[in-house]
């Protein structure tokens, strides 16, 4: 009887509340995020991404030959932005935006852009579109790096730091407050409506934590709980209720509160770099944009499941009541 009760007691948390699993970390994606570094090797250029290192070969157009994790020897002496000769006499440079090769340098065209200090993103559950200095991004969830969207002439060129959805268009706005509807249903955006001036963006956030109330500046280190000041690592970019925890993306990392009689930073992820946004793909999976790493999926599992196990708040399948070799 003490056995089953301890095990009932393990369960139980203060007051009586079921003591809840925290999930754990299963799996962490990024892509496509700004360049770091570059250098070129003879007619091979060596480009580094976040973590990833890319090989590119310039006989001709360019050839991704390898992707991987950075490795020290070729990537000695890059630096983060560049620009070179090669032997036949085109030119390649790199930067955070992206790789260029052309036949001068006044000639130089993107064959690899890159977001590069993105500033805000939207998500219509299916597609996520941010928003930078180079203009408006879209990523669809998945392996697939990002890809710029085009403009229209008359919002081409602005840097752009505001972006939602409003029913089926997308708004998005530039730091002077100007900002139009975009129509997206066909192959290329077009205007909704006469570009005009938006209200400021507001820079406080809001959400619940087991019905408590938290707040945070977007930018500024340190949130809120029912009005209690609590410190965090870093500036404040998003907040993200999700599976009874409320992320938090703060310095270079998201970290899951949960509710222990007070605040209690229970699980954290790295990402190398600031955050911007948070939404939920679903349960037990969160989407982020970096204002330089690009974009992430972060998968959490349950804490006694492997990593293959379905996404923390998603119940397993029931097992297979076939036994081996058949049909019962």
């Amino acid at each position: 009887m003490g056995v089953v009760l301890s095990g009932i007691l393990g369960l139980v948390g203060c007051g009586g509340a079921p003591q809840r699993p925290t999930p754990r970390v299963a799996a962490v994606a990024v892509v496509g995020g700004a360049y770091t570094a570059g250098c070129l090797r003879g007619e091979v250029l060596v480009a580094i991404r976040g973590a990833q290192q890319e090989t590119w070969r310039l006989a001709a157009d360019p050839v991704l030959e390898a992707t991987g994790p950075v490795s020290p020897a070729p990537a000695a002496g890059c630096t983060p932005s560049g620009q070179a000769a090669l032997a036949d006499g085109r030119v390649v440079a790199w930067g955070p935006d992206g790789l260029l090769l052309g036949e001068t340098a006044a000639t130089l065209r993107a064959w690899r852009p890159a977001p590069a200090e993105l500033t805000a993103a939207a998500y219509d559950g299916r597609r996520m579109r941010a928003v930078g200095p180079s203009g408006l991004w879209q990523w669809q969830p998945g392996p697939g790096l990002p890809v710029p969207v085009p403009l229209p002439p008359e919002l081409a060129g602005h840097p752009l730091n505001l972006v939602f959805h409003d029913g089926p268009l997308l708004w998005v706005g530039d730091a002077a407050g100007l900002g139009a509807p975009l129509d997206l249903r066909g192959p290329v955006p077009v205007l909704a409506g006469p570009p005009g001036t938006m209200p400021p963006a507001d820079p406080m956030r809001h959400a619940l934590l087991e019905g408590h109330r938290v707040e945070a500046r977007q930018g500024v280190a340190g949130l809120a709980f029912d009005g209690q000041p609590q410190p965090t690592p870093g500036p404040v970019g998003a907040l993200l209720p999700l599976d009874d925890l409320l992320w938090v993306a703060t310095g270079d990392a998201l970290i899951g509160y949960r509710w222990q009689g007070g605040p209690d930073p229970a699980v954290r992820v790295e990402l190398g770099g600031a955050t911007v946004a948070l939404f939920a793909e679903g349960p037990g999976q969160l989407l982020a944009v970096g204002a330089h790493y690009g974009f992430a999926r972060v998968t959490l599992v349950s804490p006694e499941g492997g990593d293959s196990a379905p996404p923390f708040g998603v119940a397993s399948p029931p097992p297979d009541p076939t036994p081996e070799g058949g049909a019962p």
